[in-house]
């Protein structure tokens, strides 16, 4: 397991742990902004058991759906 993490360099260890900690802190502020910022307008959402979601707007009508009325 070991040799499989020393893929990644610190920087992008850092990297994904500031994107992570961007998108939990979004998440918990309810910033539609800012969870748009965490991912790619090509992002690919995928769920057990269900089609996978392609695309921003996609993604964001699943991910804040439960909380905002309109993203």
């Amino acid at each position: 397991m070991a040799a499989a993490l020393s893929v990644f360099s610190p920087a992008d260890w850092s990297a994904l742990h500031q994107l992570v900690a961007g998108y939990f802190h979004a998440i918990d502020g309810l910033d539609a902004d800012a969870i748009r910022a965490c991912f790619t307008p090509e992002v690919v959402l995928t769920h057990h058991g269900r089609a996978p979601l392609t695309g921003i707007d996609a993604a964001m009508n699943t991910i804040l759906w439960p909380f905002i009325e309109s993203v």
